[in-house]
């Protein structure tokens, strides 16, 4: 796959549309308002295969609960998981904390500052970190999600499947650092996500409300609805368990007075807490 570059990389009058349009259009959410290391790290992390109209009122409590990386670093499992009850993947909270512990007993409490330096903190890959550095220092590093891997096909025409390929990512992700403004990287970032999110859509895009309509290469050879194709199915198994319920109460105690066996699971359901799981055997 070869992403048409040419005209992307010679104007500059598109990037100027697009920051234009973000500042008129943006959405207000509490991590705009009140711009931290800290709040973006959290906001990112929630959003992560979740819908902001469930990470907003989380969010909103988390913040409340744990206004510091201190605080997040000391909390505790259940505290935690009652924080982040109804986002799923609770493995994400855990990632959290233990980012947090890292920057307590490691750099003292103070939030790295390069992209290289987040990407040791547990937990951080490299959007997450591009995300941080861009908005929270203004280091021109592009953000590619889902969203941004359609924005950046459809303006450069690409409608193969590859662009959801590692070596598809991989070519997205040095255009769109190349193509980033240096002057708000953060800004830049942020707009191509939420262009994407509420113009350049997967469905009934807006074309007629793009700032950046005139450089889409996509709108010029009408292939938008199919540009990029949809991203492959991962293939799934299924799989049957048995709940393994080992008791030492008597059958006619209460249940209430039983003491139940528990385990923390590794592999399926990793991380959480519950009664041992095995596998129906094959008949």
């Amino acid at each position: 796959m070869v992403l048409e570059q040419s005209q992307l990389l010679s104007s500059m009058v598109w990037r100027s549309s697009l920051l234009n349009w973000y500042d008129t259009n943006k959405r207000e959410f509490p991590w705009r308002i009140n711009v931290s290391p800290y709040q973006t790290w959290i906001c990112e992390v929630m959003s992560q295969q979740t819908t902001l109209v469930v990470v907003l009122p989380r969010f909103n409590e988390f913040i409340k609960k744990l206004p510091t990386v201190h605080a997040l670093a000391d909390v505790s499992d259940e505290t935690l998981r009652s924080l982040w009850a109804g986002l799923g993947y609770y493995a994400r909270a855990r990632n959290l904390r233990s980012g947090a512990q890292y920057i307590v007993a490691q750099l003292g409490g103070a939030f790295p500052q390069t992209f290289e330096e987040w990407l040791k903190v547990p937990g951080v890959g490299p959007y997450t970190a591009s995300v941080i550095v861009s908005i929270c220092y203004g280091l021109p590093k592009a953000c590619v999600d889902g969203n941004v891997i359609r924005v950046m096909a459809r303006l450069t025409g690409t409608s193969s499947a590859e662009v959801w390929s590692e070596s598809g990512r991989f070519q997205i992700q040095n255009l769109a650092d190349r193509v980033i403004d240096q002057s708000r990287p953060g800004d830049f970032n942020q707009a191509m996500m939420e262009l994407g999110a509420l113009i350049c859509r997967k469905q009934t895009p807006d074309c007629a409300s793009c700032p950046v309509q005139s450089v889409c290469r996509a709108n010029k050879l009408q292939i938008v609805e199919s540009c990029p194709p949809n991203k492959p199915r991962k293939e799934f198994i299924q799989l049957q368990l048995f709940a393994l319920i080992l008791s030492s109460g008597s059958e006619s105690a209460r249940l209430c007075e039983n003491i139940f066996l528990a385990e923390r699971r590794q592999g399926f359901l990793s991380g959480t807490l519950g009664f041992p799981l095995i596998p129906v055997p094959d008949v």
